[in-house]
């Protein structure tokens, strides 16, 4: 980050443990100025859809509502956890957050809520993320963003199941929350990451 903090926490809390997936995590209240972010370490977060084409191919109309309610869920999770949403294009979003804590709160609280949401669908008509996260350095110009940490997230997210989240060993080793259970998944070799991930 440079210029003005773009970020400031405050009121550590806890959040309740999520009732699908058993994880409690500490939150704060934070918020990223956009007009003061210009590039630097980050924890880049990106999400796809589940099934995407399928569910528009059953059902367009449906799958058209269903992402316009989850579009304004991840950016009530990412708002509240101090996020910057970079983009939300068709059935995928890349959002950034000053620390890892902090995106990690928002995958939970989106997930939480499109779990409450799908609770009253039709099982085919469920729509879940897969998503991935990875930290380091990102830049910003012309309002694009660029960086590894934006690709290996995207890449690392192909590797969750439905619903779930791939975390790179930079994101794991700067959480060190004890109450957060991952299973190690390896090391990868991800499409032009020149070097292996552990995820």
């Amino acid at each position: 980050m440079s210029g003005e903090p773009p970020l400031e926490c405050r009121n550590r809390r806890w959040l309740p443990a999520d009732s699908s997936t058993g994880w409690a995590f500490i939150a704060y209240d934070c918020q990223v100025d956009p007009q003061h972010f210009h590039g630097g370490l980050v924890t880049a977060l990106n999400a796809d859809v589940v099934g995407y084409s399928r569910l528009v191919a059953d059902d367009p109309e449906a799958t058209s509502r269903a992402m316009s309610e989850a579009r304004a869920i991840v950016e009530r999770g990412i708002t509240a956890s101090g996020g910057l949403l970079v983009n939300f294009v068709g059935d995928n979003f890349m959002a950034v957050f000053d620390t890892s804590t902090s995106g990690m709160s928002a995958a939970i609280q989106v997930t939480s809520e499109l779990e409450q949401v799908n609770s009253e669908r039709a099982l085919a008509h469920r729509l879940r993320f897969r998503m991935g996260m990875d930290r380091g350095e990102v830049s910003v110009s012309d309002g694009h963003y660029e960086g590894e940490a934006l690709n290996v997230a995207a890449r690392i997210q192909a590797l969750a199941r439905p619903g779930g989240l791939s975390v790179s060993g930079a994101v794991f080793r700067d959480l060190d929350e004890p109450s957060l259970r991952f299973r190690p998944a390896g090391s990868h070799r991800l499409k032009n990451i020149p070097e292996p991930v552990d995820v």
